[in-house]
């Protein structure tokens, strides 16, 4: 969240913030920097949790291509 590069990429537009957060990613430190964080599930032994992580992955994706789409 603090790092240059997330507000060239993500940080500087509207709701960039609030869809990671609804994508399941979590506010945490790492090396002492605030970031935007998902913990995937190990596949082995949680294959349920796995799954709902990717398809919660892959349905935040899909809304994000089509709203590019739709303003392309």
């Amino acid at each position: 969240r603090d790092h240059p590069m997330f507000m060239k990429d993500i940080g500087r537009h509207t709701g960039g913030k609030e869809v990671l957060v609804a994508a399941g990613f979590k506010l945490e430190m790492v090396e002492e920097v605030s970031c935007f964080f998902t913990r995937e599930p190990d596949i082995e032994h949680d294959m349920d949790g796995w799954s709902d992580w990717y398809n919660l992955l892959k349905q935040t994706l899909e809304i994000l291509e089509e709203i590019l789409i739709q303003t392309a």
